[in-house]
């Protein structure tokens, strides 16, 4: 989700007012133009004419999608309105939630990029497969206390070139799991 669009203050107002707060107050004013303005136009048109005429959605009804969705873009509320469609109205709820959800998986796809590649799976069969040739784990103190270094494969060893036991413990938690 991305951060609230927000207008600078006037003389003599404190701080800044967010979309959301700016299009509720046009609701509460009855000004149709300020959420045309706002670029909700499409949105709006969406709710109430989508579902017609079973349900409309009068400016007032846009009320609860603004209040949840109000910061949000406009384009992205439209899709999530159009995934969640069915026979009446999506509830403002189901659309914010699916916002959310795309929200926390794009997030997860971009840190996916600094994750631990030596507890990989790939990692783990090389290291399962050091074991099975002979390689013995470290015993030289406490593992915090070294550097690691790391092959091709993302297989640890420390400076002596033994094997280190947590990913020992996790490939063999990993071939118990098969």
């Amino acid at each position: 989700m991305e951060e609230p669009q927000a207008r600078p203050a006037a003389d003599g107002e404190a701080g800044s007012v967010s979309l959301r707060d700016e299009l509720l107050a046009a609701i509460d004013a009855g000004d149709h133009q300020a959420v045309h303005r706002r670029g909700w136009s499409d949105v709006w048109e969406h709710l109430a004419t989508a579902y017609a005429p079973r349900q409309t959605c009068g400016l007032n009804d846009l009320t609860p999608y603004i209040k949840l969705l109000g910061n949000e873009e406009p384009a992205d509320v439209l899709e999530a309105l159009e995934a969640c469609a069915g026979k009446w109205r999506p509830a403002p709820g189901g659309s914010a939630g699916l916002l959310q959800r795309q929200a926390r998986r794009e997030c997860a796809r971009r840190c996916r990029r600094g994750r631990d590649r030596s507890s990989s799976l790939e990692a783990l069969a090389a290291v399962a497969q050091a074991v099975r040739r002979g390689e013995q784990p470290c015993t030289c103190g406490p593992p915090t206390m070294r550097r690691w270094q790391a092959d091709a494969f993302f297989v640890l060893r420390c400076p002596e070139g033994h094997l280190e036991q947590g990913q020992i413990y996790a490939a063999e938690d990993a071939e118990a799991d098969e």
